[in-house]
């Protein structure tokens, strides 16, 4: 099955090297999608808006954990960096690439906070987190176009 651009390494390779200043800045983002990030954002919710919105938080992040885990065995999807030594990897992985959880993470995260908010800026905000965690995994070569869309 040939998916074209979307698995294209070269995607990874030109934005890494369209300008170094822009890949650091878009790395420097990584923190968006680890354990200590999830838990301060998933701690601030319980401990400061409402114990209600952290345990359905809780809740949908190891349903979707479940999910993500079960679709990456199910594809099979490699990352960039396995395909290609032109990617740079800025941190590497064992687990398949297909889906990408920081984009499956992001979207419980960010959009539960902004259905909880309901506010414009709430929702913009939220989708500015999402699309540099996302760009960010591009930019380290860690997922292809088609793992974060």
């Amino acid at each position: 099955m040939d998916y074209g651009l979307f698995m294209d390494p070269g995607i990874n390779t030109a934005a890494q090297n369209f300008s170094a200043p822009l890949t650091s800045f878009f790395v420097s983002w990584l923190f968006l999608d680890t354990m200590p990030w999830y838990f301060i954002v998933i701690s601030v919710i319980t401990l400061g808006l409402h114990p209600q919105y952290g345990v359905r938080l809780i809740t949908l992040f190891g349903i979707n954990d479940g999910v993500n885990e079960a679709l990456k065995l199910a594809f099979h999807m490699p990352r960039p960096y396995w395909v290609s030594a032109s990617v740079t990897v800025y941190t590497a992985h064992s687990s398949f690439g297909f889906p990408s959880g920081a984009a499956m993470y992001g979207m419980v995260l960010y959009g539960y906070i902004a259905t909880v908010i309901r506010r414009y800026w709430a929702y913009i905000l939220c989708g500015i987190l999402l699309l540099l965690a996302c760009l960010a995994r591009i930019f380290a070569g860690i997922h292809f176009l088609l793992d974060i869309i």
